[in-house]
């Protein structure tokens, strides 16, 4: 069965358009956390109106949707402590991110809470980038993605049991 779903992937790949195309667990709409703004596509958001990158980019769709980093933070642990009261043995987390874009400061200091709210495993799936939509190679767009995946590399499993 598993080699049979793979097969149909393989043929649909040019209907794949993210991670989640891949994802065969179903998951409740709480579970799913986005940031505002539109991303239509794996590079879309990266620049930003300013220019200053993902992380500016995201701070910047916050702060025009009447938000900020903090109040996504408590949004996110809410929904986080929400599933926690609905099972009975909770054994620990499972957190799919996408840790070396702007949602990379979140995750890290929402995983930080979760580490010292509760006494259970994390295990982080890093999403990343394909290959394909990588920056230039030797541009500065490049040299930043490079800087901020090895700060992803470094940090995100300081929080995390796996």
């Amino acid at each position: 069965a598993l080699e049979e779903a793979a097969s149909s992937l393989d043929n649909a790949s040019s209907r794949v358009t993210s991670w989640t195309d891949f994802l065969k667990a179903e998951l409740p709409a709480t579970a799913v956390f986005t940031l505002p703004g539109v991303w239509a596509s794996p590079g879309a958001g990266l620049g930003g109106p300013s220019g200053g990158g993902a992380f500016h980019a995201v701070q910047e769709r916050l702060r025009e949707s009447g938000s900020s980093g903090a109040d996504a933070q408590e949004e996110l642990l809410d929904r986080v402590r929400v599933l926690t009261e609905a099972c009975d043995g909770m054994q620990g987390f499972q957190v799919l991110v996408e840790d070396v874009g702007g949602f990379g400061s979140l995750a890290h200091s929402v995983l930080q809470e979760l580490s010292s709210e509760y006494s259970r495993e994390v295990l982080l799936f890093s999403l990343r980038r394909s290959p394909s939509v990588q920056p230039a190679a030797g541009s500065a767009a490049a040299r930043i993605a490079t800087a901020t995946e090895c700060l992803a590399t470094a940090l995100m499993p300081g929080v995390c049991s796996l």
